[in-house]
Parts: structure tokens; C-alpha cells; sequence
């Protein structure tokens, strides 16, 4: 019987500590004993910096941007040619695209300085003998191994500014959907960059006279706060400009010419991403009425709006009513009503929509009408956003933390950068300490997939046919990580069936990180799909859509909100999802590892109640803290449960961990936009057998092949705020003395955070055999050692029907 509560370790401040970080790693050969290839790579990387000095001369304000593109073997920190090349004090970072892609500002100050860096590589191969070890090491200089690390130089050119060519955005512009806007991000500095290096204050500033002779209204946008990025312009045209081919060819003409900008642009279109039947089915229970003395949680539907009917009357608990059009169609958002209210009323066959009943807050924003969107919002997705910004707020005095918005933007994820409207769901969540839940996205009917095979053989296959590889990455802004994503699984009465949906969208996010996070039933693509919910009429409809997953999810987050007694971080409650969620059992097959979590991440949440009670034979620890300073690291002692050790002190047991952190960010970097890694470790002591000295050794994380920065960003999430690993230890070690630590890494020229970085551990240690003594047995050793740790407190207003 699940009786335990999670338990969290209250004084998490107590065990962070600042120790003295060690030096910096011995410089890399990335040329060993290869001296006649370095030196062809030495001149070709020359030839490329004399050919931009050159360029210089031509360029009015004597400055360029130019793509540095490192080796994968220097992709790491210490290994960035940042120390002695493109000195960071010299030379500005501006930016970045793909991993591995650094962005600077060469200008006439810093050129000849950047070359005499290069041409003082030695083109030998130098060697030393170790003492300490005895053994011949390479000692290259700080010069020559930044050049080795480099792979080439290049201009940012046009081809860089705009992915799109003149003819389709004229056609793309003239949807009332999307706005007649163009958005332009410039090149920027951070705010403790220093300006007398640069010259980008001066290309702003003629970038904005430039704009004066175009036929558009402007307007300028930055971010601010913790989260940073560039800075961006809104170009609005007129309604006869914008049916005019030959205005749309000199505005992205003379933008992309400028040297001030980055990157250029198309506004997005916005789907409710759904696919629904509306032939009722009149043999569903309609009997889900209030029930008085209970404390509903509540979940903001950010859509369409929900049918005023009367069987939701109750459950409605107050709204925007933005959108008063007669002619729009608010299916959608009622579908998404019925199934927050009553979806295990409507779909008793289904086990994973047994969760707890929600009311709804409606947030009406999205119209139906395509030429009322453009009348709401007449600059498109950034209005909404903006409307949305305040609807929150309001929205929030009531209560409401936990918001459903089943939109995308029919524009996949990029892989170079980490987009703008992502960023502003960011944004909107950090100011009002609120959760978004966002639909993976629908494929269209030319782009489905083929049904889910049963053997990961047959799986595979299946996958290598598809005709559009990379047409199916998941939808803008799905990407944010301050946001939970949802994938679709299909409707089955049976758990050990669950498969990924035709028509769900699939990671990964930027950064090779984990998107979508979870996934949950969105129906089948039949003509019933299995999954039923409210129609505008009261009746009861089949559909299905990544629009009718993420309801489900942003349920079950909002009841275990609600369920916890006191206030509650977001970092706890997305680590309380995640660490709770399982990936079905048939995408489980190892082959499958990195394919599965592509569409379904993390895996299906539990119901809340299942999160956060234990049986006697597991305990979960949490801890809640933040770091301060650059080189914090927690450090957590504890003693492995006595029933799962051995006599000769060898430890098993089934482990999980999960570490979520809310990072700084900076969207000028492209995928390096999180500028801040946290990572957690589960360590062993050891006796060293030389000196006696005690030791800590760390688990080998799984999924882990080597240690190269490439590998530990693809299958160990460096650089990714969300991470979740498991071990089964069948007898490891000698000792029952074990350590949780944290550590964190910033990037090269970062500052640490004024306001800190939150975060949560969450460790589950499991007696496999259910012996019944881990929870008494970790709970008193802590206790006895001191550490002030309590049960998570939990409310009984609320409960399932």
C-alpha cells in the first residue's frame, strides 16, 4: 500500500558548499605528430582572417561578424579559442548558431591582433615527459591548440540573414493569420560586455535610419531581466504595401545588405493543431456535476474558448471573454474543457485519464475567423503573446498556475537557434511564476507516419521508410524550456500497448535536448478515435490531436499543485512529473533509447496521487535549493538502506535521479542559448588502497558511451535544465556510505546570475524484491545524522471521483 510521502530535506542550504575549483586543463593537440597538416590548416585559417581585413576596408563602420566553427573534439569549454585568438577582452562574442559555432565581431581594433595570435602556433609537435607519471604528454602552446581547434573561419553572409526566398514571403505575408510583419534580430552585446570594443552601437544606430527610408512602422524589442538575447525589430507594412511584390523585394533587400543584422524572419501562423469527429456518441455518461466540498485545482485553457453550456457552468471559474465574434467556432476549447473536467467520466475504459477533476479558467485569445486574427492582432503571434501576458496575469490573482495552450506555430524547431517566441513564453512564465503546457504539434495528412509497429525491429524499419525525414521535427514554440511539451500516445484500455500517434510531431528540442518532456493519450487516427470529450451541442465527440494530450498532462501538474500543501517551486513540480513518468513499455527496447525519448521524452505521468505516496520498499528524497555563486556545489551524505547491503558491504537496489534547474538564458547563441549547466551525481565511497585515503566515486550514467563533450551533450543532456538517469545495482562496491552532489559549469565569458539558479534533486532508492524496510531504514539514518528532513504536506480536499 503506497502510505509513505516523499520526503524533503528542508535545510538543502546547509550541504552547499563553495570549494576551491580546480585550475584549468592542460592545453589540447589537436595535430599530434601531424606538423605538415597543421600547418596547411594554420594558412588556410590565416587566408580566411586577411581576406575579412580586407573586407573591412569596404565596410563603412570597418567591422564584420564572422562564424567560427570549432571541431566536435572543441566543443568543450576549456578547449574554446577564447584565451589567446579571440581573446574575450579583445575581441566580442557576439552570438552563436549550431553547437560548436562561435559568432565575433572582427573589426579594425582587434583584426591584426587575431593574426598575430595564429601566426604564433608553432607548426611542431611538442612533447614532454611527466614526472609524476613517466610518461611523454604533448604540450602544445595556448596558440596552437586554439587553432587546432578551430575547423574554419567564414563571413556572416546573406545566406545566413533569411532562409526564405522573396516570391514566398510576398505569399506567405498575405495570410490574415500571420500579421504583415517581418521580424529582424540584430547583432548585440551582452550587458557586461565592454562597448569601446565594438562598433554595434554604431550599425544600430544606422540600421534605424536606414529604416526611415522603407515603407514600414517599426518597433524595437529586447529582452530583459534574467533570461537575456538580442535585440529585435518588428517591421509592420501596410495593407497596399503588402500586396505589393516589388515593396516586399526592397524591404529584404535592404535589410539583409545591412551589416547590423543577424538574422531575418517570416512571421508565423498559429493551428490549434486538431483533428475531430463530430458524429456524437450518445452512449457516454454525461454525469460529472460540482460537487460542493471539494477544492477543485483549476487549469487555464489558453484557445478558442469554451461553449457556454450549462453541464459547465460550474466548472468554469472565470475567463477573458476576449473573442465576442459569433462566427467562432469554440469546439476545440470545449473539447479541451470536458476532458480537464470529466475525461475520466467520458473515457472509464482509458486508465491513464483516471486522474483527479479540474475546473477551468477560459482564456478565449485564439480566433477562429482568420480576418478577426488580424484585427486582434494585427502584428500576429507577438500581439497574442502580448494580450496572453496580461490574461495571465489576471488570470493568476485567481489562483490559476498551471495553463493549458494546445497552439503551435506551423514552424518547426530549428536546430541553430532557440526561437523568439519561446523565449517570450519564458518570459511571460518567469514574471508570473506560472507553467505552460504546449502540444508537441500535429503532422498534416501528407506527412503521417505509418502505424507503430510491436517490435523495435519492425520499428526501426518503419522509420528509416519515412519518406520526410526531418518535415516532422515538433512545432515553434514547443521548444521553451521553462514549459512542459506533450506527445501523443494512441487510446488503449491496455497500459502495456501504449505506442506514439501517427501523428505526433518528434524531437529533439535545440541542444539535443529532450522535447517533447512527456506524453500522454491523444486518440487514435480512426474515424473513432477512442478518446472522447465535450461537443459545442453538450453531446459527446471522438478527436484526437496533441491538442487533447496536453490537457491531459497540464491535469495532473495542476492537481499535484494543488494536492501539495504550501508554496511549491516550479523546478519541484516539473522534477515531480519527470521522475514519475514512464516510458511505455514497448518503446523500452535499448535499440530504441534515443528514438523513443524523440516522441514521447520522459515518458506518461502517473496521477498525481501515485507521485507522491511510496509503499515501504522506496523512498524519495527531494531537494530544493539554489546556487549562488559560480563554483557552488551541493554535497549530500547518506547511508545506503541496511536491507540492501550485503555482508560484504556490496549495494543494490533500483536508483533513480532527476535534476531540473531553471538556467540563464540568451537566445543570441543559437543552440549554446543556455548559458548555464547544472549536473547531479550519485557517488560511492571507496577506500584508496594506497593511501587509505576515502573516496567518492560516481555511478557510469547508462546512457553515457565516452566522455567527450559531444556524447555528454547528446545522451548525458549537458547544457539541458532537465535530466533524469536510473541504475539497477546488483551488488556494487564495499561500502554503504553514498554522496548526492550537484555541481555547475558556465560558458566561456559568462557571468553567474544575480538572482541565482533554482533547483531540484529528486532520488528514489527501490528494493527490487519489495522487502518492505528502505523507507524506516534511510528516514531514521538521516534523521540520526542530523538532517532536518519532514513529509511533503499533503491536502485531502481534493480527490478523484
Amino acid at each position: 500500500m503506497n502510505n509513505n510521502p516523499i520526503q524533503i530535506v528542508l535545510n538543502t542550504s546547509d550541504y552547499i558548499d563553495s570549494p576551491v575549483p580546480e585550475p584549468n586543463g592542460s592545453n589540447k593537440e589537436f595535430y599530434p605528430h601531424k606538423d605538415k597538416a597543421f600547418s596547411e590548416h594554420k594558412n588556410e585559417i590565416l587566408k580566411s582572417v586577411r581576406d575579412m581585413k580586407i573586407s573591412l576596408e569596404n565596410k563603412e563602420f570597418h567591422t564584420l561578424f564572422a562564424h567560427v566553427v570549432l571541431k566536435p573534439a572543441a566543443w568543450a569549454k576549456s578547449h574554446r579559442p577564447v584565451r589567446s585568438v579571440f581573446k574575450t577582452n579583445h575581441v566580442p562574442y557576439v552570438g552563436g548558431d549550431n553547437i560548436g559555432e562561435m559568432l565575433v565581431e572582427i573589426n579594425e581594433q582587434n583584426v591584426d591582433s587575431i593574426l598575430s595570435s595564429i601566426e604564433k602556433a608553432e607548426e611542431v609537435t611538442r612533447e614532454k615527459v611527466n614526472p609524476a607519471t613517466n610518461k611523454i604528454e604533448f604540450k602544445p602552446s595556448r596558440n596552437k591548440s586554439e587553432v587546432g581547434a578551430i575547423s574554419f573561419i567564414r563571413e556572416h553572409d546573406e545566406s545566413d540573414k533569411r532562409k526564405f526566398s522573396i516570391d514566398s514571403a510576398f505569399k506567405w505575408l498575405q495570410n490574415e493569420s500571420c500579421g504583415r510583419v517581418y521580424l529582424v534580430e540584430l547583432f548585440s552585446l551582452g550587458d557586461e560586455q565592454n562597448k569601446d570594443l565594438s562598433r554595434i552601437n554604431d550599425l544600430h544606430k544606422d540600421f534605424v535610419l536606414t529604416l526611415d527610408f522603407l515603407p514600414v512602422a517599426s518597433q524595437r524589442y529586447e529582452r530583459k531581466g534574467k533570461n537575456k538575447g538580442g535585440v529585435f525589430y518588428v517591421l509592420e507594412l501596410s495593407e497596399e504595401d503588402n500586396s505589393n511584390l516589388g515593396i516586399h523585394k526592397i524591404i529584404i533587400d535592404t535589410i539583409c545588405q545591412h551589416d547590423a543584422v543577424k538574422r531575418m524572419y517570416l512571421p508565423p501562423l498559429i493551428t490549434t493543431t486538431q483533428e475531430v469527429n463530430y458524429e456524437e456518441k450518445t452512449d457516454k455518461s454525461l454525469d460529472f456535476n460540482v460537487e460542493e466540498d471539494v477544492d477543485y485545482p483549476v487549469v487555464g485553457i489558453v484557445d478558442t474558448g469554451v461553449m457556454p453550456l450549462e453541464v459547465l457552468k460550474n466548472w468554469r471559474v472565470g475567463g477573458a471573454d476576449f473573442i465576442s465574434s459569433e462566427e467562432q467556432s469554440r469546439s476545440h476549447g470545449t473539447f479541451i474543457a470536458g476532458l480537464l473536467c470529466a475525461g475520466n467520466v467520458f473515457n472509464p475504459e482509458l486508465p491513464a485519464l483516471g486522474e483527479t477533476p479540474c475546473r477551468f479558467y477560459d482564456i478565449d485569445l485564439y480566433p477562429t475567423n482568420k480576418n478577426e486574427f488580424s484585427l486582434n492582432y494585427p502584428r500576429g503571434f507577438i500581439d497574442f503573446l502580448r494580450q496572453l501576458d496580461a490574461e495571465v496575469q489576471e488570470a493568476k490573482e485567481l489562483g490559476v498556475r498551471v495553463f493549458n495552450m494546445s497552439l503551435s506555430l506551423i514552424t518547426p524547431v530549428e536546430d541553430d537557434s532557440y526561437s523568439f517566441y519561446a523565449s517570450m513564453i519564458d518570459d511571460i512564465s518567469d514574471a508570473h511564476d506560472v507553467i505552460f503546457v504546449l502540444p508537441a504539434g500535429n503532422l498534416n495528412e501528407q506527412l503521417l507516419r505509418d502505424e507503430w509497429p510491436d517490435t523495435h525491429t519492425d520499428v526501426l524499419s518503419m522509420l528509416a521508410k519515412y519518406r520526410y525525414q526531418g518535415k516532422d521535427r515538433i512545432f515553434q514554440p514547443c521548444e521553451s524550456i521553462r514549459s512542459l511539451s506533450v506527445g501523443a500516445l494512441d487510446s488503449t484500455k491496455k497500459p502495456k500497448l501504449l505506442k506514439p500517434s501517427r501523428y505526433t510531431r518528434r524531437g529533439p528540442g535545440p541542444s539535443l535536448g529532450i522535447k517533447p518532456d512527456l506524453c500522454h493519450i491523444g486518440g487514435t487516427l480512426n474515424e473513432d478515435t477512442g478518446l472522447y470529450s465535450l461537443s459545442t451541442s453538450g453531446g459527446l465527440v471522438s478527436g484526437c490531436g496533441t491538442s487533447y494530450s496536453a490537457p491531459l498532462v497540464a491535469k495532473t501538474l495542476a492537481v499535484l499543485n494543488k494536492r501539495i500543501k504550501g508554496y511549491v517551486s516550479r523546478e519541484t513540480l516539473y522534477a515531480l512529473m519527470i521522475h514519475h513518468a514512464e516510458i511505455p513499455s514497448l518503446l523500452c527496447k535499448k535499440e530504441l533509447g534515443e528514438i523513443s525519448r524523440d516522441f514521447v521524452g520522459f515518458g506518461i505521468p502517473p496521477s498525481a496521487e501515485d507521485i507522491i505516496l511510496y509503499d515501504d520498499s522506496s523512498i524519495t528524497l527531494v531537494f530544493t535549493g539554489k546556487f549562488t555563486h559560480p563554483y557552488n556545489e551541493l554535497s549530500f551524505d547518506l547511508t545506503w538502506p541496511q536491507s540492501l547491503v550485503d555482508e560484504e558491504g556490496k549495494c543494490r537496489g533500483d536508483i533513480s535521479m532527476t535534476l531540473v534547474y531553471s538556467p540563464a538564458c540568451d537566445n543570441r547563441f543559437g543552440n549554446e542559448f543556455i548559458r548555464l549547466n547544472l549536473d547531479a551525481f550519485l557517488r560511492q565511497a571507496a577506500i584508496n588502497a594506497e593511501t587509505g585515503e576515502i573516496i567518492f566515486k560516481g555511478i557510469q550514467k547508462t546512457s553515457l558511451r565516452s566522455s567527450h563533450e559531444e556524447e555528454l551533450i547528446k545522451n548525458g543532456l549537458k547544457w539541458w535544465p532537465n535530466k533524469k538517469f536510473s541504475w539497477n545495482l546488483r551488488g556494487r562496491g564495499d561500502s554503504s556510505s553514498w554522496r548526492v552532489v550537484v555541481e555547475s559549469l558556465l560558458r566561456s565569458d559568462v557571468v553567474f546570475p544575480r538572482e541565482g539558479v533554482p533547483f531540484t534533486v529528486l532520488l528514489t532508492i527501490t528494493d527490487p524484491k519489495k522487502g518492505g524496510k528502505v523507507f524506516n531504514e534511510v528516514r531514521s539514518s538521516l534523521i540520526s545524522a542530523g538532517v532536518n528532513i519532514a513529509d511533503i504536506r499533503t491536502s485531502n480536499i481534493i480527490r478523484a471521483r
